[in-house]
């Protein structure tokens, strides 16, 4: 009996072992990417494993790390190999492995060791060649919330989607479907294939992993904001300024704002951020009295900035940025909606005093450069078309409007005494004035609204007045209102809101009575330039609604020498 039973022990195991090795040559796996270090293979095992089944990360012999799917049936392995390949869901040079040189498994973080258990067999992948829009619809229906909402960022990402981040697929993320497929030249149906939903969400992992987007904390600063870590890094304090330079010489450059002051110190900052060698001249830019925003860009350069006045502290950011640097639109928008000050301090406590240069350009910012001369003009069409004075603009090397847009002169007419202005950037004005085409009549109630006082004031004074006599040979309407230099190019309004004429400069060596104002006609200015008028005057505004539609046609306009 112990002859027999050792001669059954020893059969059992040859036949154990001979079950393991067939378990073990029966399972596969398809290998689709190696990486050199653990960080790179996590982050890549976590973007395959939103798109694709059976993710698993294992360290090799030789010190990479492998990403695998599986285990499959040997022939199954094979086939959905193929299926993929076919669909673009894997990379061209995946191919098939028994698995005999992983190691210890990273992925899924947590995961016991590897074992022989093969996965059974599963229905076609997701990705198919020629998917129908039954089959996108259905493979859509069976996405899990996470997943749903992951489409939704990576929409936002690429500049298509602004809403919520729910997961639920409304209106608003099938137009933004519909946009980011038409950008890729697919047919804009908003409904994702599997290979294009692949495509859109590898593109947003690849690209955040890429810029690294994290937390920065800065202390000193006082802020907490989003910044792309792999291209910028902790400089210095130059107070207000916190410098984050460029990394390995990526083109980008960061700043975090931090100073105490009020509305004259950000207006201070505002002007001289403007001197600052990153920041180009061209673009919009706005200031109002607690905040301001500053875009511009050339051939060469591109710069955002914004700050905010609160409780005695100015708080902002500003990013600058290389033409080729890439997309900065998701890292602007990542900064912005993660802006977030803490405490009552300011970089001026935390002791380093700004250098000559800076505190220079700051002192400037206090008292500024002044325009040759100021005045009013008024929008006439969508694109920010803009009627001024001739005598305003004439002989300026700039122009700009409001705070700082620059402006050519597209027509002028000296005779008559009025100019086209075209932004250099399209601008969209809160309102567009309507031109009437009949006559005020006398004694008329007329309101001029002008920059009576150039910028000292962010919206324009409203001067009332009478129609005193009505445009004859001389298309000339001469009015009883008192204006200032700055009223000169003022739209003049009658009770509708309707603009009945343009304030004009008072003529060279003649003293005039204060009460006496010209005015060129409105259905003159519509000849002049083309542009449709309104027709006659229609239901009177209140005083409020009237002072807020002169405030969104009007713009200061400044002639630079």
């Amino acid at each position: 009996m112990d002859v027999i039973g050792r001669w059954l022990s020893g059969m059992l195991m040859v036949l154990a072992l001979w079950a393991g090795q067939a378990v073990a040559q029966d399972r596969a796996w398809v290998q689709i990417e190696a990486r050199p270090t653990l960080r790179e293979a996590e982050a890549r095992a976590r973007a395959h494993a939103a798109r694709l089944p059976a993710v698993n990360g294992f360290r090799l012999s030789s010190g990479w790390y492998a990403i695998a799917l599986g285990p499959f049936p040997a022939q199954e392995a094979t086939a959905r190999l193929q299926a993929w390949l076919a669909a673009g869901a894997v990379p061209g040079d995946s191919y098939v492995v028994d698995g005999s040189a992983f190691g210890q498994r990273f992925w899924p973080a947590g995961m016991a060791p590897l074992t022989v258990e093969v996965i059974p067999e599963a229905p076609e992948p997701e990705a198919q060649v020629g998917e129908t829009p039954a089959q996108a619809r259905a493979a859509e229906a069976a996405l899990d919330a996470p997943t749903r909402r992951l489409v939704q960022e990576a929409l936002q990402w690429e500049g298509f989607y602004g809403g919520t981040i729910d997961g639920a697929f409304g209106p608003g993320t099938r137009s933004a479907i519909s946009a980011w497929q038409e950008a890729e030249g697919h047919e804009p149906t908003g409904v994702l294939t599997t290979a294009q939903r692949m495509d859109l969400v590898e593109g947003f992992r690849t690209a955040q992993d890429r810029l690294d987007l994290g937390t920065v904390r800065d202390e000193a600063a006082g802020i907490a904001i989003t910044l792309p870590r792999a291209l910028v890094a902790f400089d210095r304090y130059d107070p207000p300024f916190a410098h984050y330079g460029p990394r390995d010489g990526s083109g980008v450059e960061a700043l975090l704002i931090s100073q105490k002051g009020n509305a004259e110190t950000l207006a201070a900052l505002y002007r001289a951020m403007q001197s600052l060698p990153e920041v180009p001249a061209e673009g919009p830019r706005t200031l109002t009295g607690d905040s301001f925003t500053l875009t511009a860009r050339n051939d060469a350069r591109a710069a955002y900035a914004h700050a905010t006045l609160s409780d005695g502290l100015i708080r902002g950011f500003a990013l600058f940025w290389e033409e080729g640097a890439g997309n900065m639109g998701p890292v602007l928008a990542a900064m912005d909606q993660s802006f977030a000050p803490f405490g009552s301090h300011t970089l001026e406590d935390a002791g380093p005093a700004p250098s000559e240069e800076l505190r220079q350009a700051l002192q400037q910012g206090l008292d500024p450069a002044q325009p040759a001369r100021s005045g009013t003009g008024f929008y006439v069409d969508a694109e920010g078309r803009l009627i001024t004075a001739a005598a305003l603009v004439q002989g300026c090397t700039r122009v700009t409007l409001d705070a700082g847009v620059p402006a050519q002169v597209d027509a002028a007419d000296p005779e008559l005494g009025v100019a086209l202005l075209v932004p250099e950037q399209p601008l969209r004005p809160q309102s567009v004035a309507a031109l009437r085409s009949t006559a005020p009549a006398l004694e008329d109630p007329i309101t001029a609204a002008g920059f009576s006082f150039g910028d000292l004031m962010s919206l324009p004074a409203l001067s009332f007045g009478t129609v005193a006599a009505v445009a004859g040979e001389e298309p000339r309407h001469r009015l009883a209102l008192e204006s200032l230099p700055g009223d000169v190019g003022a739209p003049l309004l009658d009770a509708s809101g309707a603009v009945v004429g343009m304030v004009l400069p008072q003529a060279e060596g003649r003293l005039l009575p204060p009460d006496v104002t010209f005015a060129l006609p409105a259905d003159v200015i519509a000849n002049r330039f083309g542009i449709a008028p309104a027709g006659v005057a229609g239901d009177p505004l209140t005083p409020a609604e009237l002072a807020r539609r002169a405030g969104g046609m009007t713009a200061l306009v400044s002639c630079w020498n």
